[in-house]
């Protein structure tokens, strides 16, 4: 669309909407936010700064959310209209899921600790490919592997 037909589109839906038409179509956009660069060293860190970064993003959108319910609260109560309340009723949903993501978040990460604790205790990992069991164990694999070796030998 030309210059003109932007113009009078912005001039009837500043009338609708009852705020001030603004001339400067050229208004500078704030700089997008910087892009974090990434300093883990460790995939126990990476998960560790995620989790924070995911925690924080999820409360900043449920206090967003909140503020929406309270506005579409009174949108509803004051309009009356079975639309209103439909959609005040779809954004109480996604709240509650929202809510619930939250709690998965920390279920999470506690996999993910658990995980990494896993491998040994204190990170005390075998080296070279060591067994971890009991002799018991370990006389019970060496029989089986023995069974085996005898079995495929030509008779």
């Amino acid at each position: 669309m030309d210059q003109n037909g932007n113009h009078n589109t912005e001039l009837a839906l500043d009338k609708l909407f009852n705020v001030g038409y603004t001339a400067n179509t050229n208004a500078q956009r704030p700089p997008p936010p910087p892009k974090s660069s990434v300093t883990s060293t460790t995939p126990e860190k990476a998960a560790e700064d995620d989790f924070h970064k995911a925690r924080d993003n999820m409360h900043e959108m449920l206090s967003t959310m909140s503020q929406a319910v309270d506005q579409m609260s009174n949108i509803a109560s004051q309009s009356e209209a079975p639309r209103a309340f439909e959609v005040l009723n779809m954004l109480l949903k996604t709240y509650s899921e929202s809510n619930k993501d939250l709690l998965d978040i920390h279920e999470k990460i506690k996999q993910i600790k658990k995980k990494d604790n896993v491998i040994g205790a204190d990170d005390e990992k075998p080296e070279q490919g060591g067994f971890i069991g009991t002799a018991a164990d370990l006389q019970q694999i060496v029989k089986e592997a023995g069974k085996q070796t005898a079995d495929e030998k030509p008779k």
